[in-house]
């Protein structure tokens, strides 16, 4: 039993041999042309970003003048319009609508604000409200 975990030990040993040699006769013949061609530095050193994806790598990045353009091309927030009014973004203003609330709840601060409490009607009426009698 103990000669047969020997016997493929020493397999493996000689197939990891045989992969290496293989490895070492293509990369001899890859520097060789790289040599014919001109090409070979044996003082480069790999690219240390070769791991990271391409859009995070150092030198992927846009030029000063790209940057510009795109800067300029779009600014502010997508899809809004500019020539949006007063009650609209009182809509879209957050704090203030939590204020207004709070102000809601506490009936004093309705009536300091010049606010009626239970509705407090007063408005002119309509044509239609009128004519409904």
């Amino acid at each position: 039993d103990g000669v047969a975990v020997d016997q493929g030990a020493a397999r493996a040993a000689s197939k990891q041999a045989a992969a290496q040699r293989r490895r070492d006769k293509r990369r001899a013949a890859y520097i060789a042309k790289l040599k014919e061609r001109g090409e070979y530095d044996p003082k480069a050193k790999p690219d240390p970003e070769r791991w990271l994806a391409k859009k995070l790598r150092s030198y992927n990045k846009r030029g000063k003048k790209q940057q510009q353009r795109w800067k300029d091309k779009f600014s502010g927030a997508q899809g809004v319009d500019a020539t949006i009014n007063a009650k609209e973004m009182a809509k879209l203003d957050i704090a203030a609508r939590a204020k207004e609330k709070e102000s809601a709840a506490d009936p004093r601060a309705a009536v300091l604000a010049g606010k009626a409490v239970n509705g407090g009607g007063g408005g002119k009426k309509t044509r239609q409200q009128r004519k409904k009698r």
